[in-house]
């Protein structure tokens, strides 16, 4: 049996999604689309700032029937007009002051209009400084309107834009951590491969070829033939059968050096050490 040479892995790259961004128009269209909520949210506004109302009304009795002639009021004066519960009691004080003296109630009704040392314009004045006071603790009743929860277009384009790039990234990092995380395995099997992996038996044909170096090169070499087959087995063993290939090499090879050292070593009859057939002899 016969085993390849671990291959090493080839390392991949992620691959990326490119950023698309939403169209403009996206945004517009949003923003148009947020008008059918305005009537419900508008109902809950104005259903808590009346409930805010009645409230008032329980802690301080009267609160209602205030604001309601403070309306009147407010309006008379921004037509220029003295409202009617003033008039009516100018026109009492004036006629019966013109009764004690004499004069018709018309003419001092007149004459008691301008004591006020106002025009028509003054009242208007304080007729609409009025209605804006009012308006002022409405809006402290009801602070928000619909259209102050509507989101511009403006908003709506960069939110948009933040939830594309945030999803960009979330697609990239994952790209990222899967060529990761399969390059890593890629080379850990490789490394186990290159350490443990191959058959024994597909390295014996390279270990014994190293073996044999070895016993051809112990004659002539000593000592030195034994690291030197040791090299020789090893590395074509590894070569045939990866780690196990390598052990198995040095291992046969050490056995033939053995066998090689121990002719290299042995003495004959004459006294010399022992030399292979006379392949040198002149």
């Amino acid at each position: 049996m016969s085993q390849s040479k671990p291959k090493k892995p080839e390392i991949q790259r992620p691959q990326y999604t490119e950023l698309s961004l939403p169209e403009l128009r996206t945004a517009l269209t949003k923003f148009i689309d947020q008008e059918k909520d305005f009537g419900s949210i508008q109902d809950v506004l104005t259903s808590s700032a009346t409930k805010k109302v009645d409230a008032l009304e329980q802690l301080q009795p009267g609160y209602k029937a205030g604001l309601s002639k403070a309306q009147q009021v407010s309006d008379s004066y921004a037509d220029g007009l003295i409202p009617a519960d003033v008039a009516q009691k100018i026109s009492q004080t004036a006629a019966f002051k013109g009764l004690s003296m004499g004069s018709g109630a018309g003419q001092r009704a007149g004459i008691e209009a301008r004591d006020f040392g106002l025009t028509s314009m003054d009242l208007q004045g304080r007729g609409i400084a009025a209605q804006q006071a009012l308006r002022a603790e409405a809006n402290a009743m009801m602070p928000l309107q619909a259209m102050n929860l509507a989101f511009a277009p403006q908003a709506i384009r960069a939110e948009d834009v933040n939830v594309a790039q945030y999803n960009n990234q979330i697609k990239n990092r994952q790209a990222d951590a899967t060529t990761s995380t399969y390059n890593q395995q890629q080379l850990s099997n490789y490394q186990y491969n290159q350490q443990y992996g191959g058959s024994p038996w597909s390295a014996i044909g390279g270990s014994v070829l190293g073996a044999g170096l070895g016993v051809l090169a112990a004659p002539f070499t000593g000592g030195m033939s034994i690291p030197m087959g040791l090299s020789i087995g090893s590395q074509i063993g590894g070569s045939f059968g990866g780690g196990q290939g390598f052990g198995m090499g040095s291992a046969l090879a050490g056995s033939g050096i053995a066998a090689g050292n121990m002719l290299a070593v042995a003495r004959g009859s004459d006294g010399k050490g022992y030399q292979f057939p006379n392949f040198y002899a002149p």
